[in-house]
């Protein structure tokens, strides 16, 4: 774990998290805070700091925060969730602007989400912003084409979206 110089926050990796996991013989799971979503309404109304001292005594191995107003977030749950876990913290949000990456390692997070299917060839450059500043990249994707954005960008993390933000259907093909 390492201290960034412009936060007072300790980073904690999420892929160490992960490997941890794996070589205890664990899932890997990061869980996941949101309030509510534009297409379901309110889900919970748990406070942000709960449900994820929830998810660590769950055993997971970090958490993902929802700080898009859409999803009933704000950036400062990141330093909240941060000041009470022990997990590393992914800050899950539509990062359009090189502002929010620096927004994120100011509140703490450990890791941010990166869409290629937003960000495009921009992936690479946000990637690499976040790890000069001491988080990880996970970058989501939906198809090919974000695939080969995720890979030049050298993500250690990747997941994979099967909801296309474009149409909001789902395909199981992809």
């Amino acid at each position: 774990m390492k201290r960034h110089p412009q936060t007072e926050f300790e980073r904690k990796s999420l892929i160490e998290s992960i490997k941890g996991a794996k070589k205890e013989g664990r899932r890997a799971i990061i869980g996941e805070a949101k309030r509510k979503s534009p297409s379901l309404g309110v889900i919970n109304e748990t406070d942000v700091c709960d449900a994820a001292l929830q998810i660590e005594k769950g055993g997971a191995c970090g958490v993902s925060i929802l700080t898009d107003k859409n999803f009933g977030g704000m950036v400062d749950d990141l330093a909240r969730v941060k000041e009470r876990i022990n997990l590393p913290v992914l800050r899950k949000d539509f990062i359009i602007d090189e502002f929010q990456v620096h927004e994120s390692c100011a509140h703490g997070a450990d890791a941010v989400l990166l869409i290629s299917t937003i960000l495009k060839d921009k992936t690479v450059d946000f990637a690499r912003l976040a790890r000069k500043l001491g988080m990880e990249a996970l970058v989501e994707v939906y198809g090919k084409e974000d695939l080969d954005h995720a890979l030049n960008s050298d993500a250690k993390l990747i997941a994979v979206n099967n909801r296309d933000l474009r149409t909001q259907k789902v395909l199981i093909v992809n």
